[in-house]
């Protein structure tokens, strides 16, 4: 009751009837981007919609798994030119795999889609005045002419670079349309979720493994890296 606008990237709309009869140069590229991602983007969210505990076994139990089925995400969803460490640094990428490794959070994460998957697209649609932030290498690239009946849209830009997670590797483009700064809220987060999981218990030491329970977050992160470290020096040697 709050909440008196919104500003998005990915905002979901669907091609008008124009688009369809007579597609514009932007509905065609809208149109081949949606058709390249059905066909080689989506096996993460049927996986996750469809056995997302089978998946969750493995996230919770391999920091290698967790690691791989993130860090692709950020290579194909980023606008880095073929490597995700052009737009974030290694540590970036290590600090939000490690939020879903500490929390143990990895099948929670999954089952999202397989309880919330099919309502995708049913709502109506959004009367609170809507900005939108459109990035070049977004998920799906739909036209503002496809969002119109979605969103009662008020401020719409075009940016000139970035992905889905523009928000952290293109924070300065970010900060001039929304606030506050996105990177302070993503830091409150990872303390939060790290608090929580903390509180209600689910850190519970693995066999053999570090107990990170009572460790603030960039403690318990440098900690994990560390006996990273060792095991890789270790298996060198």
């Amino acid at each position: 009751s709050g909440c008196v606008a919104i500003h998005t990237n990915m905002p979901i709309g669907r091609p008008p009837a124009a688009s369809l009869e007579s597609p514009t140069a932007e509905d065609i590229e809208a149109f081949a981007a949606m058709k390249a991602h059905r066909k080689w983007g989506t096996g993460y969210s049927k996986q996750q919609s469809t056995r997302p505990q089978t998946l969750g076994y493995g996230l919770v139990d391999s920091p290698v798994a967790q690691l791989a089925w993130i860090v692709e995400k950020f290579w194909a969803w980023s606008d880095c030119d073929g490597h995700p460490e052009n737009v974030l640094t290694r540590d970036e990428l290590l600090d939000n795999v490690m939020l879903y490794w500490i929390t143990r959070s990895g099948a929670s994460a999954a089952r999202l889609y397989w309880e919330s998957f099919a309502s995708f697209g049913a709502g109506e649609r959004v009367e609170l005045p809507t900005g939108v932030a459109a990035f070049p290498k977004e998920i799906l690239r739909t036209p503002r002419s496809w969002c119109e009946d979605a969103y009662n849209i008020t401020h719409w830009t075009n940016m000139p670079r970035g992905g889905h997670f523009a928000a952290v590797a293109r924070p300065e483009r970010i900060d001039r349309v929304r606030a506050p700064d996105v990177r302070v809220q993503r830091l409150q987060v990872a303390r939060d979720l790290h608090q929580a999981a903390d509180v209600a218990g689910e850190h519970r030491p693995r066999p053999g493994g570090l107990d990170v329970r009572g460790l603030p977050l960039a403690e318990a992160v440098g900690h994990f890296r560390l006996r990273q470290v060792v095991a890789a020096r270790r298996a060198a040697t």
